[in-house]
C-alpha cells in the first residue's frame, strides 16, 4: 500500500470561513474595495491550488471556506483532502455526502442520485459557491 503524506504550515490565521465572519461582523461589505479585493486575492490563490490538482488529473473533492486556513500573513492553504481523488484511485466513483458543505455540492450531487461523483467540474461549481460566499 502506499500512503500519502502531507505536510503543511502552521495556520495560526484560522479558516477563511471564520476570516469573512469576522469581516462581516466588522461592518465590511460588498462595497468596501478593500475587502473585496483581499477576498478576490485569496480565491485567486485558491484556485490555483485546485487548478495545479486537476492538471495532474485529480480532483480535490471538498472545496469549502472552512477546508480554507489562512497563515500569520493571510496566505490561504487548502487542507482536508480526505475527498482527493487521485488518477491512480481504485475507486474514482465516490460521492460526498457531508451536511456542513451541502451548499457546496453542485446539484448532480446534492441530488441524491446513486450514480453522482465527485469531479472536476463538482470541485469548480464548490468554487463559485464559495467566491460567492466570500
Amino acid at each position: 500500500d502506499k500512503a500519502i503524506y502531507i505536510e503543511m504550515p502552521w495556520s495560526s490565521g484560522g479558516t477563511l470561513e471564520r476570516w469573512c465572519s469576522v469581516q462581516m461582523e466588522n461592518g465590511a461589505s460588498t462595497a468596501d474595495t478593500e475587502t473585496v479585493l483581499q477576498c478576490l486575492g485569496f480565491f485567486r490563490q485558491v484556485w490555483s491550488a485546485v487548478s495545479f490538482i486537476h492538471a495532474n488529473d485529480a480532483v480535490y473533492g471538498n472545496l469549502a471556506l472552512c477546508h480554507i486556513l489562512l497563515t500569520s500573513d493571510l496566505r490561504p492553504v487548502l487542507c482536508d483532502f480526505t475527498n482527493c481523488i487521485m488518477p491512480e484511485d481504485s475507486a474514482p466513483n465516490r460521492t460526498y455526502r457531508s451536511p456542513e458543505q451541502a451548499e457546496y455540492l453542485a446539484p448532480e450531487l446534492s441530488s441524491g442520485s446513486s450514480n453522482s461523483q465527485l469531479t472536476k467540474a463538482s470541485d469548480c461549481y464548490a468554487g463559485g459557491v464559495m467566491l460567492a460566499k466570500t
